[in-house]
């Protein structure tokens, strides 16, 4: 998990004896760089404390993580801790997830299935989305749903919202247009 660029770093620094007793009675976490208040009882906030389970704990917050967004998108999941575990050791999934173009994410191979050990696969992040756009059958579909979501926190009636999602998409496609009219007269 000590990739290149690891965002919290700051969680293995050492800090001084004086400045940990310091943090400890001013209810401060006390953790190299954090200002955050201490949990009660405890001696780092709740961020840290998540922060440093997902690093010690991967597997387990991988798999969380799925499920949890799984349950948003109202996907039925029925993937066990050890079928994850057996999965990602097959396809080494857990290091090489992100989300670059080429970093792996997991696809359903049936989407009308639910998350089981025989419906899964590690695709890449570019293909994922590909794959995603292929099924459409309307270009302005995506859009839709983010306006169907932002306006009344479902995504069921989209449709409902293809007319604006439409004119959202000329106003894009207009753009890049204009962009590259503009960088072909201006190459520099």
């Amino acid at each position: 998990m000590n990739k290149p660029g690891f965002p919290h770093i700051y969680l293995t620094k050492v800090v001084s004896e004086k400045t940990r007793l310091s943090n400890i009675r001013a209810g401060v976490c006390i953790h190299w760089g954090c200002a955050r208040l201490a949990r009660p009882g405890r001696k780092d906030c709740p961020t840290c404390h998540s922060r440093k389970h997902r690093i010690k704990h991967p597997l387990k917050y991988a798999y969380s993580n799925i499920k949890d967004c799984a349950r948003v998108r109202k996907v039925v999941f029925n993937l066990t801790i050890n079928e994850f575990v057996s999965f990602c050791t097959r396809t080494d999934y857990l290091n090489k997830k992100g989300k670059e173009h080429y970093d792996l994410t997991i696809d359903r191979i049936d989407s009308s299935k639910p998350y089981q050990a025989d419906n899964i696969r590690v695709l890449s992040w570019i293909d994922n989305c590909s794959r995603k756009l292929e099924k459409m059958t309307n270009p302005a579909e995506p859009i839709a749903r983010v306006i169907a979501k932002f306006s009344n926190g479902e995504e069921d009636n989209w449709e409902h919202y293809l007319p604006e999602a439409g004119r959202v998409l000329y106003q894009v496609k207009a753009l890049i247009k204009a962009q590259d009219e503009e960088n072909e007269e201006n190459p520099f």
